[in-house]
Parts: structure tokens; sequence; C-alpha cells
């Protein structure tokens, strides 16, 4: 498989991956007692600020940033797992191990990315819950973003058997 139909492949599971985190990043924070579009006001304040958290900013403006950041986001994610897939073609050696190692790369994406360099960045982001955001990404992006690739048929080659 070219490099190029890799990267193809990542970003369009990537955005694929990252509605279906969306969505599980609003189940759960209804299920905590949060509004729906918690996770869009989060993925907003990236451009608008801590304002993108306050009640009275409009919802349909940080519903249309957010989903836009966020799926650009994950898009992009799904490319950079394409390039370690690329990198290290045992990690696609059965559906299993991509599966798998696309829930260890989103957690990574989330420690490194969301709770690291996030709150470095924006402060207020450290008053949001990691938790929630963990299971959302690693459940609802990674394995999401693994399955995808192993329905693509992104296998190892051959020649590396």
């Amino acid at each position: 498989m070219s490099g190029r139909h890799l990267a193809w492949i990542g970003a369009l599971a990537g955005t694929a991956a990252g509605i279906v985190g969306l969505i599980a990043a609003e189940i759960l924070a209804v299920v905590a007692g949060q509004t729906v579009d918690e996770p869009y006001r989060i993925a907003a304040s990236v451009i608008m600020g801590e304002q993108a958290l306050a009640p009275g900013t409009r919802t349909a403006d940080v519903f249309i940033l957010g989903s836009l950041l966020a799926l650009l986001a994950a898009a992009a994610g799904g490319v950079l797992f394409a390039a370690v897939v690329m990198r290290f073609p045992a990690l696609a050696a059965t559906p299993g191990t991509l599966i798998l190692s696309s829930a260890f790369y989103a957690g990574l994406v989330w420690l490194l990315g969301l709770r690291l360099l996030g709150v470095l960045l924006w402060p207020w982001l450290a008053r949001t819950d990691p938790g929630r955001q963990l299971v959302a990404m690693v459940l609802g992006y990674g394995v999401c973003l693994g399955t995808l690739f192993a329905l693509s048929g992104v296998r190892r080659p051959p020649e590396l058997e």
C-alpha cells in the first residue's frame, strides 16, 4: 500500500473516528450532568478563548467552530497514525493489533496534546473532566480509528512476514 493511499485512509478514517469520538463525548457529558455542547465548547475555546465555555456564548457559533476544529484535528491525527503505521508495519499485523495500537495512540494524543500541551496553552482546560475526555478519546476515537484502518484493508506488507 502506498504512503499516499495510506494517508488518505488516515484522513478519512480520522474524520469518521472524530465524529464517533464527538458523539461519545456528548453522551458522556450528558451522563455526567453537563450540556450536550460541552465537547464543542472545549474545542472552540482553542480559538475563542475561555469565552467559549461561558453559558452566554451562542451555541450555534460554538458548535460550528468546535466541530470544524475537532474534525480537522481528528483528520490530522488519522494521517499521523497512518505515518506511524507506515514506519512500524508490525502495528498492522492483525486487525486486533491495529485497534489496540490506535487506542494506545489516542491515549497518548490525549495525554500529550490535550492534558499537557493543551493545559499549558489554554489553562482553562485544566477545569474540564479529564476522565471523560480520555474515555471518549480512547474508546470513541482510537478504537474506531483502528477498526476503520482494518476495514480499509490496511495490512502488514507480506514481505515482512
